[in-house]
Order: structure tokens, then C-alpha cells, then sequence
């Protein structure tokens, strides 16, 4: 027997994003669907991302340190400043009290399960002490030896994340890691990016896959909604673009 993951992360608030991947899922038709975390911040949809997400009851929710923020919780990070806490508040007066409610019930910190064999774990990115201390780790370019230090493995043999923003695969001591890039923000292209997991037989085949999308709507609304922080954000994540 064979089950089929499809896993995805670091939408922010990007509705046509959002929407490309909800098509991808269709297309795909996996067993499961697992989010990995950070739904809103960094884009002019938060509101409708967070209801397109919460529609499909199967779909299983990662916290991630921007729902952190949609609580007022910001101390899973060091060095916030004034334009990232002025975009937070401005998300989170876009949002419903229901949504938020949705966010801090539904979210979990991370899902550890045996699939077809394989130890499997699930998280936006590795927490700094837990169960204790849930702000997240600190080292976001982590070094093929740091991952096991960071991450604290036990007898998993994939860690799937998110939060780093970038695509990795690697193994360190019979471990694999895979950083599933984000879905949202992309610094070159119109594309959102997933990855399929299929596990069987105490083996599991990892595909990193993306799809293109039209983008227009996201910076016709960065501007049109007079998104906080709007011309920084499109700089770092976006790289300019729109």
C-alpha cells in the first residue's frame, strides 16, 4: 500500500497563490493534505486565504510563527521591528474574530506519525526547547550537521518544514530534511511550489513540484488595499516585482 502526501507551506495571504494550489490538490488527488504553516502576513489576502484553508475540514494545519503573531505572540522572534509589527496589526485587522479563533484552534505545533513504515514528522520549522518553549529556532541557514542539532530527530526519517523559504533536500545520519519552500512568495516567477510524498513499504519518493500562476490580482491588491509595509515586503519576498 502506498499513501500520498501533499505538502505545502508559506502561503502569506497570497490568494491567487492559494487558489493554484487548492487546484494542484485537485489535480493531484493525494491521501493527505498537510499545511505547514504561516497562512497569513506578507500578502493583501489574508482574510480569504484563512477561510479558503479552514473550507477543507481534512486538511491538516502546522502552526507557524505568523499565526503566532495573529495572537499577539511575538516571541518567536528576535529582532521584529516597527514595519513588521505595523503589517502585523494591519493583518490582523482583516481578519474576523472567528478566523483567528479557527488559526489558534485548528494549528498544531507538529504532527509525529509512522506512515506506511516510515517515521514521519511534520512542523513549520524546529522549536527552540520543546514541549516548554515554543519560540522557533533561530538559525535559518542551518549547515548539514546543524540540522540533527536543531531538530532533534529521535528515530524520524523525514523532517518535512517550512519557514526557511527556500527548497532543500538532505540527509544527515539516516535523516532526511526537507524544507518545502514557501507557496506564496516568490522572488523570480509567478509559480507556487509543493512537494508530493509518497511512502510505502518503509520507503518513501519525494517530488518537488511548482505551478504557475496569474499573479496580477496579488499586486493589484498589495496596492489597492494599502497593505502595510507593502514596498518592503514586495522587496525582500518578492524581489521586487509588481
Amino acid at each position: 500500500m502506498t499513501t500520498r502526501l501533499f505538502l505545502f507551506s508559506d502561503i502569506h495571504a497570497n490568494l491567487p497563490a492559494m487558489q493554484a494550489i487548492e487546484q494542484a490538490v485537485a489535480d493531484e488527488a493525494p491521501d493527505r493534505v498537510i499545511f505547514l504553516g504561516d497562512m497569513v502576513d506578507m500578502g493583501p489576502h489574508p482574510a480569504e486565504v484563512v477561510d479558503l484553508i479552514m473550507a477543507h475540514a481534512d486538511w491538516e494545519l502546522l502552526r507557524g510563527n505568523h499565526e503566532c503573531y495573529m495572537n499577539g505572540d511575538v516571541r518567536s522572534r528576535t529582532g521584529i521591528d516597527g514595519e513588521e509589527l505595523s503589517h502585523q496589526a494591519w493583518t490582523r485587522r482583516q481578519l474576523r474574530a472567528d478566523q483567528i479563533q479557527a488559526i489558534q484552534t485548528r494549528c498544531l505545533w507538529q504532527i509525529d506519525e509512522t506512515i506506511e513504515g516510515v517515521p514521519m514528522r511534520f512542523q513549520h520549522y524546529a522549536r527552540m526547547q520543546p514541549p516548554d518553549d515554543d519560540r522557533f529556532a533561530t538559525n535559518l541557514r542551518p549547515k548539514p550537521h546543524e540540522l540533527e542539532e536543531i531538530f532533534q530527530p529521535g528515530d524520524r526519517k523525514l523532517i518535512a518544514f517550512g519557514h526557511l523559504h527556500y527548497l532543500h533536500q538532505g540527509e544527515t545520519n539516516g535523516t532526511t530534511y526537507l524544507s518545502v519552500g514557501p507557496a506564496g512568495p516568490s522572488k523570480t516567477a509567478n509559480q507556487t511550489q509543493y512537494v508530493i510524498v509518497e511512502a510505502g513499504n518503509g520507503q518513501c519518493r519525494i517530488q518537488q513540484k511548482t505551478r504557475a500562476y496569474d499573479d496580477r490580482l496579488f499586486f493589484k491588491d498589495m496596492k489597492k488595499r494599502k497593505v502595510a509595509s507593502r514596498q518592503t515586503i514586495l522587496k525582500i519576498f518578492y524581489g521586487g516585482r509588481g
